[in-house]
């Protein structure tokens, strides 16, 4: 049993991954978008801090411990940018015996960054197929770099194929 958490600021390919490595391995994404856009859809007014993001949060890992407690492997997609949050995950996981695997996204070259961010068309119902650059830009300075104390964790750079990224994330969640 696994749990596969996918981190990254926006547009460096979190959720492109997770759905590739989830069709590959049949294992189920939760993703916080997919979420927020919900609580849109059922008029929750959705703030990008604060009450709502944090609900959001709770109903994710609570999605996620199900799985964990029906004995069935999961991927989380969701920014992940400070290490409490990562560290919630390493533990859920740990509580069911559960392999953690940390994925961290990046792009590289900031040109390729924002062209993806501006063209992207996500078409999660109730959610924007986008983000600002100036959100990516402030998501980037607030994130936290993952630190030597939470254990191993995969860095994917956007700027290679992406079936070069998906046999990277392969090998790794199957060692």
């Amino acid at each position: 049993m696994k749990l596969i958490l996918f981190s990254g600021i926006p547009g460096t390919g979190k959720s492109t991954l997770s759905e590739e490595i989830a069709r590959i391995l049949y294992i189920p994404v939760f993703s916080l978008d997919w979420i927020l856009g919900a609580m849109l859809l059922s008029q929750l007014r959705v703030q990008q801090e604060g009450f709502y993001i944090t609900t959001a949060e709770a109903l994710l890992t609570m999605l996620i411990q199900r799985q964990l407690m029906l004995g069935q492997s999961a991927i989380l997609d969701t920014p992940a940018n400070t290490a409490a949050q990562r560290k919630r995950w390493q533990d859920l996981a740990q509580s069911y015996n559960a392999e953690f695997y940390g994925i961290e996204t990046i792009c590289s070259d900031m040109e390729l960054h924002r062209r993806r961010v501006e063209g992207r068309k996500r078409s999660i119902p109730g959610w924007h197929d986008t983000v600002s650059w100036s959100h990516v830009e402030r998501m980037r300075y607030k994130s936290e770099a993952w630190a030597d104390d939470e254990g191993e964790h995969l860095m994917i750079d956007a700027v290679h194929p992406l079936n070069e990224n998906v046999q990277a994330i392969l090998k790794y969640v199957q060692s």
